[in-house]
């Protein structure tokens, strides 16, 4: 699916015999690249919207985002909403643990969490284990 703003994929998850939608995105070095982080949040501000048209039905974004949430304002703001959740946070606090990295760069580093599950409150109830 094209766009406009770079790789983006539309598909369907299914969970519980539903069929909720799914978004994926992804753009590389926008942790640390100012202009590949512009076109990040530019391009999931675009996916959060289309979340927003698809209405009351369960949904889902993935993807491997390359960017810490504390890097991504458009990130922190959706999750702030209480209309969004982010399933490894959601995981990690019933665990009395902070969310996994994800990314290490070298072995020696302690590693970043860049790859995200965000489900919209429609879609948490589905979810039976992260």
């Amino acid at each position: 699916m094209s766009c406009g703003l770079g790789p983006c994929m539309h598909g369907l998850i299914s969970a519980d015999g539903a069929c909720p939608r799914g978004f994926q995105r992804f753009r590389a070095n926008a942790g640390t690249d100012r202009g590949q982080r512009e076109k990040n949040e530019a391009l999931l501000a675009t996916v959060l919207s289309w979340l927003a048209e698809i209405g009351d039905v369960p949904a889902f974004i993935r993807g491997d985002l390359n960017t810490p949430l504390e890097a991504s304002a458009v990130l922190c703001s959706a999750l702030s909403t209480a209309k969004l959740w982010d399933l490894a946070a959601i995981s990690a606090l019933a665990q009395n643990e902070e969310p996994a990295a994800t990314c290490f760069q070298q072995a020696t580093n302690p590693g970043t969490r860049i790859d995200f599950v965000i489900a919209n409150a429609q879609a948490v109830p589905t979810v039976q284990g992260f």
